[in-house]
């Protein structure tokens, strides 16, 4: 049976005569390149603002019942509970800021989470 180690060197040129120092100096390149290797750009984040969002007015409409309101509104019935829950000194992430972005823009936001968590209104 052949060694996972053994493999990965034969694939690199390294043949079964090669010095154990040559297939040293490989795995501390291999492992320097790893460990410098930097990832350009934001960091990917598995929940995102939009989903956490559109989780919130799903939450929102199983709470009322109501799944005949508008987005803008259901939004609205969100700011109010956010409100209500911060003025209770309840700790809870500010989704729907009525000093942040307009209402098209929660509305469009709302709309990205729902079709990334495949849901509909």
């Amino acid at each position: 049976m052949e060694n996972p180690d053994d493999k990965l060197f034969r694939e690199i040129g390294l043949g079964a005569g090669s010095s154990p120092r040559a297939k040293e100096l490989v795995i501390l390149g291999l492992l320097s390149e790893f460990k410098t290797k930097k990832r350009r750009g934001r960091p990917k984040v598995l929940i995102t603002k939009d989903m956490k969002r559109a989780d919130r007015i799903l939450g929102v409409i199983k709470l009322t019942g109501r799944s005949d309101l508008s987005q803008v509104e259901l939004i609205n019935v969100a700011r109010q509970i956010e409100r209500i829950l911060i003025d209770k000194g309840q700790e809870v992430e500010i989704l729907f800021s009525e000093h942040g972005q307009s209402d098209r823009a929660l509305k469009n936001s709302v709309s990205a989470g729902l079709k990334a968590l495949g849901e509909n209104l």
